[in-house]
């Protein structure tokens, strides 16, 4: 459970994505793979655009580098009906080769999920691809509280108030961090880019 919520948190902060992007809106929702991260992706027979793949794996054959990397398709979740195009964003591995040990990288964090939840489910393209264990046994999709505790467990964790803290901040702290480290228009234009935000309207 706690390798779960520490992926999602750091594919969640990476990606830029508001609270039920991580899986659903509310406990209730069922999970619709064509809106929802899933376990689909490019190398099992579905493109990349609209309501199919979520995920395409790249070796450094297709990244022409050391490094792997795995490009997330993402429909927004303001986009009610799941219509519009997948926003492709890639997410790099920190260290050459397959996977790593390191706690910071998303790609081998994900990776190795993927192979958890492929075990479990088949790899069935329609199953989420977070999920947390049920009190009634087997599992639930992931929904917007689940990003909410966990948003107020790292920020407490790191020794501050986390009471005010709300199901996206992981997306205003990685839209903070991308304007830190690429400056305010760049970083502007990057998360535009991406599909995210709007530029005028994105929440430092």
């Amino acid at each position: 459970r706690g390798f779960i919520r520490w992926t999602a948190a750091l594919v969640a902060h990476r990606l830029l994505l508001r609270g039920g992007e991580v899986g659903v809106v509310k406990g209730t929702d069922p999970f619709n793979p064509g809106r929802g991260l899933s376990l689909a992706t490019v190398s099992n027979g579905l493109g990349p655009a609209r309501h199919n793949a979520s995920l395409q794996w790249l070796g450094p054959a297709e990244t022409r580098s050391p490094y792997c990397a795995v490009v997330v398709w993402v429909v927004p979740i303001k986009d009610q009906n799941g219509r519009a195009p997948r926003c492709p964003i890639t997410i790099r591995a920190l260290h050459p080769g397959p996977v790593s040990n390191d706690p910071l990288c998303a790609y081998s964090h994900l990776y190795k999920l993927w192979q958890i939840r492929g075990q479990q489910t088949g790899f069935d393209p329609e199953a989420p691809f977070f999920a947390l264990p049920s009190a009634e046994g087997g599992t639930r999709v992931w929904n917007t509280l689940d990003s909410h505790a966990l948003a107020q467990a790292v920020i407490a964790a790191a020794g501050e108030d986390g009471s005010e803290t709300a199901a996206h901040g992981f997306r205003i702290g990685g839209a903070t961090d991308l304007r830190d480290r690429l400056g305010l228009e760049r970083g502007k234009v990057t998360i535009s880019d991406r599909g995210r935000w709007a530029d005028e309207d994105i929440g430092f």
